[in-house]
């Protein structure tokens, strides 16, 4: 699902943004971008992302994300990941 989607549907219903821990990673083997989360706390998220091999970056993000569709969506550079 696109933001476009989420944006369309908030005009229908109130989206509540929250704010939470993400772990983003980087592999180029596959060529894409993951992402895992929300955790409750920083700490988590560096736990998850130590315990996590075979990526060239890992990060941990403190990012805006909405609960919409019975999922989790961060907002996050203009996209959402989910």
């Amino acid at each position: 699902m696109d933001l476009k989607k989420i944006f369309a549907n908030c005009q229908k219903q109130k989206l509540e943004v929250s704010y939470g821990y993400f772990v983003h990673w980087h592999h180029d083997l596959c060529g894409g971008l993951s992402y895992n989360g929300v955790f409750e706390s920083e700490e988590k998220a560096k736990e998850f992302a130590d315990k996590q091999k075979g990526y060239d970056e890992i990060h941990v993000l403190f990012l805006p994300y909405v609960w919409f569709d019975g999922k989790t969506f961060a907002l996050w550079d203009g996209s959402a990941c989910g």
